[in-house]
This record gives structure tokens, sequence and C-alpha cells, in this order.
């Protein structure tokens, strides 16, 4: 299946800005199942400087910065991308979320101990009841983890 993908931020200052930051994770990454076709990555105006590097998931980040004064920031990123079809995957084969929960405390590979720090509160993130509520509808006692992320993304 082939696959359209556009993104576009717009920034609107009420007054002219000197310089301006951006870090950018705009473009999709290749793997087994999704090849990148094509991807075009567009900033207006037009950056003064720009680093490309790969964070450690693998994606590419961008940072540009605008150096002349602008009172408008565009970013706009097209990707032809086709995703390529799979084996389907048995979601209810998968171990209860709790126990997935509890491994990770216990944890000492580096995927696991990577996926820990998004089990706290940050300075820009809180922890809202609302959201959590909203959660746990998916996550019932011993439902299988990919049945209840599949469950908790299709609500999202």
């Amino acid at each position: 299946m082939l696959y359209e993908v556009r993104h576009e931020t717009r920034f609107h200052y009420e007054r002219s800005v000197a310089i301006s930051h951006q870090l950018l994770k705009l473009r999709p990454r290749r793997c087994s199942r999704q090849n990148v076709l094509q991807t075009k990555l567009a900033v207006t105006p037009q950056p003064g400087v720009q680093r490309d590097w790969f964070d450690y998931y693998g994606n590419l980040v961008e940072f540009v910065t605008v150096q002349s004064p602008h009172s408008d920031l565009v970013i706009a990123c097209t990707s032809q991308v086709e995703v390529l079809p799979g084996m389907d995957i048995m979601l209810d084969f998968s171990p209860p979320w709790e126990a997935v929960a509890q491994s990770l405390r216990t944890a000492t590979h580096s995927e696991a101990l990577a996926a820990c720090q998004y089990c706290f509160e940050s300075p820009f993130i809180a922890l809202h009841p609302e959201i959590l509520a909203f959660a746990r509808e998916s996550f019932e006692p011993g439902r299988p983890l990919l049945t209840a992320t599949m469950d908790l993304t299709s609500r999202i």
C-alpha cells in the first residue's frame, strides 16, 4: 500500500523575531515493513544552519536555525511511504500487560531501561487523572499487552 504523508506546522509571531531554533523529527524511517520512497522537508524562511543526526531509536533528527528576522515560520514535510504486507500479529498471544510492566521494573537490558523513562512525569507532561482513566479502560486486569495497546490506540 502506498501512502503520502504530509505534515505542516505554522508559527505566526505578533512581532518579528530575530532567530528561531527548531528540532524536527518529521521524516518517516525505513524498517522491515515500511519503505520510504521519497521525503522532502521545506522550511520557510530558509534556515541558515541545519544539522542532522540519528537519535538512539534510529529516527532522523534535524536541527534548523532561521537567522533572519521573520514573523512567520512554516515547516512542511511530505513523504511517500510504501507499507509492505506482513504477517498478522496475534494480539491475544502476547503476555498480560501487568507481567510486562513488572518485568520492566527489574529489567537490566538497554531496551527495557530506555522504556522506563516514559513511566514518570516530566516538566512538560503532567499525569492527569482523566488521561489515566482513559487509558485504564483499555488495560483491564489480565488483558494481553498487544490487545490492550491496540484498543488504546484505536480509541485515541
